[in-house]
């Protein structure tokens, strides 16, 4: 389940069920930090993070 929500201090807070999710909402929503679960369901946070940085190069990432 992806769900984003909106703060004072954040423009933008998503969230991602999975590796695929991460990647398809890093691409719409284009954020300049994210903090990326090491392990999630199909794609890993490791590898989510690889393709994300493929396609936003300047995107810093927590991998936790």
């Amino acid at each position: 389940m992806a769900r984003q929500t909106h703060t004072e201090h954040c423009s933008n807070n998503s969230e991602a069920s999975d590796g695929e999710t991460a990647v398809r909402l890093a691409g719409a929503l284009k954020p300049r930090v994210i903090v990326m679960d090491w392990v999630m369901p199909g794609m890993s946070g490791l590898t989510a993070t690889a393709r994300i940085l493929e396609q936003s190069p300047d995107v810093a990432i927590l991998i936790l």
